[in-house]
């Protein structure tokens, strides 16, 4: 896995982890 790549997935999955919460949020 490149750097990018590893940055990109991490990236991804805050971004994932964030929408989740404001689902709950919202629910």
């Amino acid at each position: 896995m490149s750097i990018i790549a590893g940055a990109y997935a991490d990236g991804w999955r805050r971004a994932n982890s964030a929408h989740s919460v404001g689902l709950k949020f919202l629910n």
